[in-house]
């Protein structure tokens, strides 16, 4: 999971970090974290997800996460999710990640989403808010987190 002195070197040094959405990170945005403790699911065998906060930088979002309960350390088990907003300019860094700190979206978005997936399972990223029905994609996400930008608002569905 992220780790506390990885959140506080990006949180004194954002523009350090990464390239960053070109021009959020000249915003004067002042870094927020939104507590959640949201349960995603069961992702791996007997292995919840819980997203614990989502921060916001001037050029990232911070994914903070935990598996309930802890796996042992040789265990292969790590968040697999997509990530994505609902305005995605050409060059915009969404994409498929099993880390946790993401490009910010541009100001002008609303929402950023999170798909979430088993470790096993190999991604096919569509780059679509909505992958198309009936798709190996939808068949086998987990779970999909909203998260609304400007309150800290979040909602899982399927």
């Amino acid at each position: 999971m992220i780790y506390s002195w990885i959140l506080s070197l990006i949180r004194r040094w954002p523009g350090h970090f990464g390239g960053g959405c070109y021009y959020a990170g000249y915003m004067g945005v002042k870094p927020v974290t939104y507590s959640l403790d949201l349960d995603i699911g069961e992702v791996a065998d007997g292995h919840h997800l819980i997203v614990r906060s989502i921060s916001l930088t001037g050029e990232n979002l911070l994914f903070d996460c935990a598996f309930v309960p802890e796996p042992a350390e040789e265990a292969e088990v790590w968040p697999n999710m997509a990530y994505g907003a609902d305005v995605s300019p050409p060059g915009w860094n969404q994409g498929w990640s099993e880390g946790e700190v993401y490009e910010r979206p541009v100001p002008e978005a609303r929402y950023a989403w999170f798909d979430f997936f088993r470790p096993d399972y190999d991604v096919e990223f569509y780059g679509l808010l909505c992958p198309p029905p009936g798709s190996d994609y939808l068949r086998n996400r987990i779970a999909r987190l909203t998260f609304d930008l400007r309150t800290g608002e979040a909602q899982i569905g399927k």
